[in-house]
């Protein structure tokens, strides 16, 4: 299925503003980008974060997605670090994925749009990111790797017939931590999985059980409402030597997108709070 949402991203935001310096502002049409869908505008895309990224230390430099336009980009990975603490990337436009299978060949279809070692960074604007039903997000502690993730903000996103809505996933084995993560202010329209935590995460179902985890703390689903196309709307399933920690549920209303089912939560380890849910979240663990 395909994931169409207009995203907001905030990831650990530090307002630090220079007194009297021109704030760099870098479209990608500058940098070559042609916006019409159908041309790979992937290294446009990279030259002008180029640019961003080299920007002043005592700046916010923002990259221009411009609106009006649809851009399509192959697999990429925005480096960091970067020279300024606060980067803006205004999403104007749309964003697609290749939509041919062909076009992944050489790239880990886990990942499709990747920022790394970069502080200080807001994706905002209204438009849209389409993944074309590619696995264009990966998951922590795969491999058992060691991943750290934190201060992450996903607001005013709407998803429509998505296999996902607000999701944490992460593989057995792996090590590190996944704290300080918000979905809230969200909108489901027939979405599976609409909220989803996941510590067993294993998209071949041969995997072994393994005891180590990438620890998840400190999330807040809040304000989401909408029709679920499963019966378990909500489901916060963590691993039973480590668990999550301080899940809290807020004013959540979630119902089934037929009549056949009535919506229902499940829990497996999960620590934290419920208030106001529809669903109602009694699994939860103090």
């Amino acid at each position: 299925m395909e994931l169409y949402s207009s995203i907001i991203f905030m990831v650990c935001i530090a307002a630090t503003f220079g007194s009297g310096i021109s704030e760099p502002i870098v479209n990608v049409l500058d940098s070559g980008a042609v916006g019409d869908g159908t041309t790979d505008d992937s290294q446009a895309f990279l030259k002008a974060w180029e640019t961003v990224c080299g920007a002043a230390s005592d700046t916010t430099p923002t990259l221009i997605i411009p609106e009006g336009k649809t851009f399509l980009l192959k697999p990429l990975t925005f480096e960091g670090p970067c020279g300024s603490t606060t980067i803006h990337v205004q999403v104007g436009g749309d964003i697609i994925a290749p939509s041919e299978l062909s076009d992944w060949d050489g790239f880990d279809p886990e990942n499709w749009i990747v920022f790394r070692d970069v502080n200080g960074l807001t994706v905002d604007g209204n438009g849209q990111i389409d993944g074309k039903g590619a696995k264009c997000v990966g998951s922590l502690g795969k491999d058992g790797e060691f991943n750290v993730v934190e201060e992450i903000y996903v607001e005013h996103c709407t998803f429509n017939g998505s296999d996902n809505g607000a999701r944490i996933k992460t593989w057995q084995g792996g090590s590190g931590y996944a704290k300080k993560i918000t979905y809230q202010d969200i909108t489901l329209i027939n979405t599976d999985n609409p909220i989803f935590i996941d510590q067993f995460y294993c998209p071949d179902d041969d995997c072994n059980n393994k005891t180590s985890a990438v620890n998840v703390s400190d999330v807040l689903f809040a304000n989401i409402y909408g029709t679920s196309e499963v019966d378990t709307a909500i489901q916060l399933l963590c691993n039973g030597s480590f668990g999550c920690t301080n899940v809290r549920v807020e004013n959540v209303n979630i119902t089934a997108s037929g009549s056949d089912f009535q919506t229902i939560s499940s829990c497996e380890n999960a620590h934290g709070s419920s208030s106001n849910s529809n669903p109602q979240v009694d699994c939860l663990l103090s």
